[in-house]
């Protein structure tokens, strides 16, 4: 026998195997661990891409409401603006009341016209005193 054991070193060939074996179950534990690790990092990766997209998108959304909006409002001025140059064209309260008050003063129904025989009888009466 060109190699002859002696005594003790099966031992230590046993040993040094069995700590390889721990060794290799350690990193085997790591890797799975940091895969493990590494897809979580790239799900929470997409998660802050997908809600960034989201964000911009809403952003996006909100402006384009903004100039809508802006828009709307230009309009509604305009045409309060229209509606104040008619409402300044129309008669107001008191003119309105006013004109009534002429209507009413030269409304022959309503008026106490002298007849020309009220006339003559008044006439008479004064010329007869």
């Amino acid at each position: 026998m060109a190699f002859k054991e002696r005594p003790g070193l099966q031992d230590i060939i046993n040993e040094i195997v069995k700590r390889t074996q721990e060794n290799t179950w350690r990193i085997r534990a790591v890797e799975e661990r940091t895969r493990v690790v590494e897809t979580k990092l790239t799900s929470l990766e997409k998660m802050f891409l997908d809600l960034g997209e989201n964000i911009e998108k809403n952003f996006d959304q909100i402006s384009e409401d903004k100039k809508d909006l802006n828009t709307k409002t230009m309009k509604l001025e305009n045409e309060i603006a229209k509606i104040r140059r008619i409402l300044d064209k129309t008669v107001k309260k008191n003119e309105l009341e006013e004109i009534e008050n002429y209507i009413r003063l030269i409304n022959p129904l309503n008026a106490n016209f002298v007849t020309e025989n009220d006339v003559r009888r008044l006439v008479k009466e004064m010329l007869g005193k």
